[in-house]
């Protein structure tokens, strides 16, 4: 597994998820929350999204 560079706080990792709402490649510790949509598919929100009220309103009714 290569390292990566995540592009919210530009540390280096092994594992990167993407943000359903801004698109952007973030570490664990940019994650603010995850939770399952479906039966095999995760929706991940970063902490900058997090702070957008209308981004937050979709991930919580997702």
């Amino acid at each position: 597994m290569a390292i990566q560079v995540c592009e919210r706080c530009d540390s280096k990792t092994a594992k990167l998820d993407k943000c359903n709402y801004c698109g952007r490649e973030v570490c664990t510790k940019c994650l603010k929350s995850s939770k399952r949509v479906g039966k095999g598919s995760k929706a991940y929100i970063c902490k900058n999204c997090w702070s957008d009220l209308e981004k937050r309103g979709k991930f919580k009714s997702a």
